[in-house]
């Protein structure tokens, strides 16, 4: 069982199916990239998993508890973070160190890598 566990999340605006019936699974400590075309649904998956979206159908489980029905910076103090398309970056600091940022929003002073 993965930390992160997406169970049939389906996702409709409209007469437009965004998302139907994904499910994956994320095991600790691994890297995982979503891939598609445009209109792929790529961004509403990620709009469901930080809870800027919610769901019509399915469950998304991190660290063995749900997500849904949370706020975006409950979400993110669970330990869940995205990376926005248009990079915002701090130029005086390296990749690295760009990347943990999010990790550091975490006030309750644990974080995963």
């Amino acid at each position: 069982m993965g930390i992160l566990e997406v169970k049939d999340v389906g996702k409709r605006f409209g007469g437009l199916q965004a998302l139907s019936d994904v499910n994956l699974s994320v095991v600790e400590n691994t890297c995982h990239a979503i891939i598609g075309p445009n209109g792929a649904g790529k961004s509403t998956l990620l709009n469901c998993l930080v809870g800027k979206l919610i769901p019509d159908t399915g469950s998304v489980m991190f660290d063995g508890q749900s997500v849904l029905g949370r706020s975006p910076h409950e979400i993110n103090q669970m330990g869940i973070s995205r990376v926005f398309q248009t990079p915002e970056i701090f130029g005086d600091l390296s990749v690295m160190e760009n990347i943990m940022i999010p990790l550091f929003a975490k006030r309750d002073g644990v974080f995963r890598l």
